[in-house]
């Protein structure tokens, strides 16, 4: 764009040198007529930024993995002139990753029109997907001036995990469920059990501090007790990663897989069971007790939202011992492994 103003100025310029020289008016009068489209399409921009709408819209709130994940851009002309050149900038991120995408598109739309150009976006991995309309650059027909709009709006669709049929009676034939070993209608805890972690209050008992994380964080946390009575089993997911490699992804894309496999086979079977995952950035533990697919469904979007994070792994210490307890992360090369009492 800047050649074209660069080129625009030597044409004036170079006008009125041949004017000067030649001593014509009417070349005087080209010039000023040069000069004056240069005014006309600054105008042109101006008015145009004013009456141009842009908005970003997903056709699917959900999309399995692998799936390609259909967007709209909705572009509205309510202005007198047309629209010829219209660049809009979004940015594409997965949550648990911190690589973003741009994409640019370019659009034209008549005097009055709306416009709607669809598109597709694709993750390589499982995620909250979110994709965010960031500016609009709005040129005149020959590019000359650029005018800018400020477009803020995000939309968020989440890539869900494939939960297959064959997997799910593969994992829970592989958790051994028995009807001699855990009662689907009764619980298998009591009190003594870890049911959260949380920062010392006045007036814990000393017997409840949680001493290994207090040392490795170097503050006072105190385990509570007491499991939820209506649950027999725990799938417990931490986001633990040793580093953020596509190994560690593709680890990640596994343990959804496995956890909501073996979450449905339960769900099937009628199986009481909760859902826990270690929040990193709260540092708490958070939890839903899963009765039907609903529930589980709720769940899996709310861990979606998470991050992976690195150094120690806390939701492993974290992660209550049992015979019902099942443990899942990314670096687990056989997620799913009862954690069993000492």
């Amino acid at each position: 764009m800047i050649s074209v103003k660069i080129s625009t100025a030597l044409v004036i310029i170079g006008i009125f040198i041949l004017g000067i020289i030649s001593d014509a008016y009417h070349i005087f009068i080209l010039g000023i007529g040069v000069i004056l489209v240069t005014i006309l399409l600054f105008f042109y921009g101006r008015y145009c930024t004013k009456y141009v709408y842009a908005s970003l819209k997903e056709k699917k709130k959900t999309v399995n993995f692998g799936e390609e994940i259909p967007m709209e851009l909705i572009v509205e002309n309510k202005g007198l002139l047309p629209i010829m050149n219209l660049k809009l900038v979004s940015r594409c991120r997965n949550g648990f990753i911190n690589y973003s995408e741009i994409r640019n598109v370019q659009v034209s739309v008549g005097a009055g029109k709306t416009r709607i150009v669809e598109f597709s976006i694709n993750s390589s991995h499982i995620g909250r997907i979110k994709m965010h309309l960031l500016d609009g650059f709005l040129y005149d027909p020959i590019m000359l001036y650029k005018n800018k709009l400020n477009l803020d709006q995000r939309v968020t669709v989440y890539m869900l995990p494939l939960c297959e049929k064959e997997k799910i009676v593969d994992f829970t034939t592989r958790s051994t469920f028995t009807d001699n070993i855990y009662s689907k209608d009764k619980p298998g805890y009591d009190s003594s059990e870890i049911f959260g972690i949380r920062d010392y209050r006045e007036g814990d008992l000393i017997k409840q501090i949680h001493w290994k994380l207090t040392a490795k964080l170097d503050k006072t946390l105190i385990k509570e007790y007491s499991l939820p009575i209506d649950n027999s089993f725990i799938l417990f997911a931490d986001f633990y990663a040793e580093s953020l490699t596509e190994e560690a992804l593709t680890g990640m894309d596994t343990m959804f897989e496995e956890l909501f496999s073996l979450s449905m086979g339960m769900i099937s079977e009628k199986i009481n069971h909760s859902i826990w995952w270690y929040d990193y950035k709260k540092g708490e533990v958070s939890s839903i007790n899963i009765n039907n697919l609903d529930d589980m469904y709720i769940a899996m979007q709310q861990m979606l939202g998470m991050t992976l994070y690195g150094g120690t792994s806390l939701g492993k210490e974290i992660c209550p011992e049992g015979d019902g307890v099942f443990y899942f992360s990314p670096n687990e090369e056989r997620n799913g492994e009862r954690r069993l009492s000492a």
